[in-house]
């Protein structure tokens, strides 16, 4: 599955586009994972930009169970990709494309991020969890 090939040009398809129908039948069963914080335990924040930590307990078996139940799975990074394929392997993960950009996806899974619903609630859920870690 090329991911980066397929967001590139999931723009400017329409939807008699073959692409865009197959697009839609991949995203159905789609989950976006992203790397720091939901698969690496990333503890001691970017550091240096290495990958230092283990997993996140239970992430190599959610994504076993995920892949059983048939969904696929898409890692996304701001990091290069280079060294996470083989950091996933060595960790015991199921074979996952991993990309930089932003895959189509049915869901996506971020530590950082918070469920827009409407722009007050957004807000809200900011400021409060700024407060939280002691952000102005």
């Amino acid at each position: 599955m090329v991911i980066d090939g397929l967001v590139m040009h999931y723009q400017t398809m329409t939807a008699d586009d073959l692409r865009w129908k197959e697009s839609q039948r991949t995203v159905k069963r789609t989950i976006a994972l992203d790397f720091d914080g939901v698969l690496h335990r990333y503890s001691q924040g970017w550091k240096d930009g290495s990958i230092y930590d283990d997993p996140v307990y239970g992430a190599v078996d959610a994504c076993r169970e995920l892949k059983r139940r048939g969904y696929e799975l898409v890692v996304f990074t701001a990091r290069r990709n280079e060294d996470i394929p083989d950091w996933l392997v060595r960790h015991g993960f199921p074979p996952m494309p991993v990309t930089n950009t932003k895959p189509p996806a049915l869901f996506y899974i971020d530590d950082r991020a918070i469920r827009f619903e409407r722009w007050a609630q957004a807000l809200c859920d900011i400021v409060s969890l700024a407060d939280k870690a002691g952000e102005p």
